[in-house]
């Protein structure tokens, strides 16, 4: 959470000697994009960032932020349900990589 959104998100850095690593992990997780979000749900924020070591898969919500405290309940309880479903949708393809 910060300043101006929530999010949930699979933040891909298996540390400072794999970025080729990453991005292929990246890589073989988007080949199976439309399944991913299909099973979680929703459109997935895609970002394989070429200029960092890591990548992401995330889901963002600008509905409030940090300086909305009397939306931190219902943020929180989104944020938990989009976790659950984001692993949930993520898990069988991350067993299956061959990396």
């Amino acid at each position: 959470m910060t300043y101006k959104y929530g999010q949930v998100e699979l933040y891909i850095d298996r540390g400072k000697e794999s970025e080729e690593e990453n991005k292929k992990i990246f890589d073989e997780l988007q080949k199976r994009r439309q399944e991913i979000e299909k099973d979680f749900g929703d459109k997935l924020r895609w970002e394989r960032l070429d200029d960092r070591r890591a990548s992401r898969i995330s889901k963002r919500f600008n509905s409030t932020s940090l300086n909305d405290k009397d939306k931190w309940g219902k943020l929180q309880d989104d944020m938990i349900d989009n976790m659950i479903r984001l692993e949930k949708a993520l898990k069988k393809h991350i067993k299956a990589l061959k990396i």
